[in-house]
């Protein structure tokens, strides 16, 4: 099983991308935000990642309703 610890290593590479992506996503549309998360959502291991990130979104989509 030494392909899976390779895969856990590529995994955990792509998630700090991610969360990279995510920063930037903040000053983006909460559309790509939306997609994002749903990106996110399909790696187990950055759950607790993307429950902040949820509550981030949520407060970010938040304010937005009430700017427009």
């Amino acid at each position: 099983r030494r392909a899976s610890s390779d895969l856990d290593v590529m995994d955990m590479l792509s998630s700090k991308q991610d969360e990279q992506d995510l920063s930037q996503s903040y000053e983006a549309s909460s559309e790509s935000i939306r997609s994002t998360s749903c990106v996110l959502s399909k790696q187990p291991q950055v759950n607790a990642f993307k429950l902040v990130c949820n509550l981030k979104i949520e407060k970010i989509l938040h304010n937005q309703s009430h700017m427009t």
